[in-house]
C-alpha cells in the first residue's frame, strides 16, 4: 500500500529551498509541496539532519513566486 503524510515547512530563499522536519520526509519515495495558493510542486531532498529533525527540500519555482520567511 502507499502511505502519505503531511507536514509544514518554510521557504528560506528565492532559490527554492524549504526547511521542514526530517520525520516528514524520511522514507518518502516522492515529495510534493503545496503552497498557500494551492499550487503543487515536486520537491527533492537536498539535506537532512536526523539528530535535529531538520530537512531541506528544493523546488523548481520561479523566484518571483517565492516569499522567504524573514
Amino acid at each position: 500500500t502507499l502511505g502519505s503524510g503531511t507536514g509544514s515547512g518554510f521557504v528560506i530563499d528565492r532559490d527554492g529551498h524549504i526547511v521542514t522536519n526530517n520525520h516528514v520526509v524520511e522514507n518518502a519515495s516522492s515529495i510534493e509541496v503545496e503552497f498557500l495558493d494551492g499550487t503543487l510542486e515536486s520537491a527533492q531532498v537536498v539535506g537532512v539532519d536526523p539528530n535535529s529533525d531538520l530537512a531541506v527540500l528544493k523546488v523548481n519555482v520561479a523566484a518571483d513566486k517565492l516569499t522567504p520567511v524573514t
